[in-house]
């Protein structure tokens, strides 16, 4: 007998196909229909289905949130590389006005020149300074206790990120500050200065003179000394002497050398601004050189680095700024807009200070110092300002200061 008979009734039904087996102990066939009734369909409450809507309006939401985080990452790259091919053209301008005589010394002629920039026309020169941006990143952006791990892609926006990234280290902070001429400039002609590309909105002669590039070089120099010698540490003051702030002297250590010589290059609109800019900033600077929690503790709050600024890479001047919200709205939109500049900000931030408030006073013994309540007022974002030109050139930002 067949294991498996198939029947097809007389009144043109399908036919049922039916199975034969054998019972436990049994020598009598069993007869199983092949074809089961399927299960009732779930219903699902009211309550359920609310929670059902619920899940998935939330679900859409996550979807919406990722699509626009998306599209700001291919934003961001697609300014970012246009920024980069916009500062390769500028250097490539530079080196050609430049003595052609000390370019032929240096090895880059004008062949040399034209078929490197052949070789960019790809983007593919944008990646040589990847392995340097990735070591440098933990700079630009730290946490309170370790530098964060953040993406790179802006790394080499800064025209001038490659000849940071070329600066030796000597075991000690950067030599890049001293005046004396380097032995391959003596004994020939120096080529005319060409004017140093940056955010400072004031012309450089010399890339020493650049902000950005004086605080990323001590800092980046510093944290290379700390990973090849976990004991290597210097002691800085915890507060800049009175004679610090007032710039009579800028050599006591790497914080008053950034301050002292970048505040003698703009105007600032009073002395209790400037009292104030530079304290912050030299705060902040003390730890992120040695980042350590007693450091951190002395950072005011309105200056202390954002979730924002902890992951993106971006330049460090932006971190000088007593606004949070307008560093996070300039980390993430840092280049659509050329107009903003060190020298901008500086001329449009002012300190109001209390005027029934002394800025100095005399001490139990005599001395002159800084009023007792200078570090809570400086650390009180309501006695910060950002007025003119910085206010009429970008109203739509006033809600960040504000």
């Amino acid at each position: 007998m067949s294991p498996e008979t198939s029947q097809s009734p007389s009144d043109g039904s399908p036919p049922t196909t039916t199975t034969a087996g054998y019972g436990h102990g049994h020598g009598s066939p069993s007869v199983v229909a092949a074809a089961t009734p399927r299960p009732a369909k779930r219903a699902r409450t009211d309550a359920q289905m609310a929670q059902k809507r619920k899940a998935d309006r939330l679900k859409h939401r996550v979807n919406r949130a990722e699509s626009k985080t998306r599209l700001e990452n291919i934003e961001r790259d697609v300014s970012f590389l246009r920024s980069s091919v916009g500062d390769l053209l500028s250097q490539l301008r530079i080196v050609r006005r430049a003595d052609p005589a000390a370019v032929a010394a240096a090895g880059r002629g004008p062949a040399s020149v034209s078929s490197r920039a052949d070789s960019m026309g790809d983007a593919s020169a944008a990646a040589a300074g990847a392995a340097g941006a990735q070591h440098a990143a933990g700079i630009c952006s730290s946490s309170a206790s370790t530098s964060s791990g953040v993406d790179t892609e802006q790394a080499l926006s800064n025209p001038w990120f490659k000849a940071m990234m070329d600066t030796p280290v000597s075991g000690g902070f950067p030599q890049f500050l001293s005046t004396q001429a380097s032995p391959s400039s003596m004994g020939s002609t120096p080529p005319p200065p060409a004017v140093v590309e940056c955010r400072c909105g004031v012309e450089h002669t010399d890339r020493t003179d650049c902000l950005e590039l004086k605080s990323f070089m001590i800092l980046y120099q510093a944290h290379i000394a700390l990973s090849q010698d976990p004991n290597f540490a210097i002691s800085i003051p915890r507060n800049p002497s009175l004679a610090n702030l007032m710039l009579h002297s800028i050599t006591d250590n790497p914080l008053t050398m950034i301050m002292g010589s970048t505040l003698r290059q703009f105007e600032v609109q009073n002395t209790e601004t400037m009292f104030g800019l530079y304290f912050l900033c030299y705060r902040l600077l003390r730890w992120r050189l040695y980042p350590n929690p007693e450091s951190f503790n002395d950072v005011p709050d309105l200056i202390r680095p954002s979730r924002i600024q902890n992951s993106i890479l971006h330049p460090v001047s932006i971190d000088y700024m007593p606004w949070p919200r307008l560093r996070d709205f300039l980390c993430l939109n840092q280049n659509r807009d050329s107009r903003h500049s060190v020298d901008l900000y500086i001329r449009s931030i002012q300190l109001r200070w209390p005027a029934d408030k002394q800025l100095l006073c005399r001490s139990p013994v005599g001395d002159i110092q800084l009023n007792p309540e200078f570090e809570s007022i400086i650390s009180d974002i309501r006695y910060w300002h950002l007025g003119p030109p910085w206010r009429d050139a970008f109203p739509s930002l006033r809600k960040y200061v504000e």
